[in-house]
């Protein structure tokens, strides 16, 4: 009968939905296995705790005594010497994977893995960051409100030179990140102030937004007449 077949057809469709739920939530726990196995891996990684046998190691001779007496070649840990464009998809990545499997004192380990590696890279001075690989950084700390002395001073010098530089999307990323990370180096954030004024006729709400909660926050409390001169014209622009 009608009835017969139209129960059937719930009880069918029913089926699918449950099996389709099922289907999402074994591969979410998948993800999450995963994620917990490879952060640790990569965290050790770039530790130098495991290296890779195809990549030279490099003896340090430490002054220990052998059981014979004499000085004692031993093998130290490097760190991988990874460049900072993958160090930034890496630290990006982790950041998403934080936040969806919850994964975070994993990912806190390996971030800061990532600026230990990314402060090495920067080294030389003469050493350029791209302005979408600065961003990726400073986003996937913020995200995880995660400080890094090490990270912001080495990426310091490029950001200051990088306000004419940075996308549209770059600047409410960076600027959104200052926030979370409560920067208070007046030079960055009048120079990232800048550049969310030249970018301000491009920036999407969603933008706008992020950088009026990254000022509202580093600010709070302070005067007008108190605020610096960049981030004053950049509201009163805004407005």
């Amino acid at each position: 009968s009608s009835g017969s077949s139209s129960s059937s057809d719930v009880a069918s469709n029913d089926g699918h939905v449950s099996m389709h739920v099922s289907g999402a939530s074994q591969t979410r726990i998948a993800a999450n296995n995963c994620a917990q196995l490879l952060l640790p891996a990569l965290v050790r990684r770039l530790r130098g705790d495991d290296p890779d046998p195809e990549l030279p190691q490099q003896p340090v001779r430490m002054q220990q005594q052998s059981t014979q007496g004499g000085a004692e070649e031993m093998w130290k840990p490097q760190r991988l010497r990874v460049r900072v464009p993958w160090l930034a998809r890496l630290a990006w990545a982790a950041a998403k994977v934080a936040r969806r499997f919850g994964t975070e004192a994993e990912v806190r380990s390996l971030q800061l893995e990532v600026a230990h590696c990314c402060a090495a890279s920067l080294e030389d001075p003469s050493a350029t960051v791209a302005p979408r690989d600065a961003a990726n950084l400073l986003w996937s700390f913020g995200a995880l409100k995660l400080w890094s002395s090490m990270l912001l001073q080495s990426l310091r010098p490029r950001l200051l030179g990088m306000e004419q530089q940075l996308s549209s999307h770059d600047v409410a990323n960076v600027v959104w990140a200052a926030g979370q990370l409560e920067v208070s180096d007046s030079d960055v954030l009048a120079s990232l102030s800048r550049a969310a004024t030249i970018k301000l006729q491009r920036l999407r709400p969603a933008g706008i937004a992020a950088v009026l909660t990254a000022f509202a926050g580093l600010y709070r409390g302070v005067r007008e007449e108190q605020r610096p001169l960049d981030v004053q014209r950049f509201l009163s622009t805004a407005a």
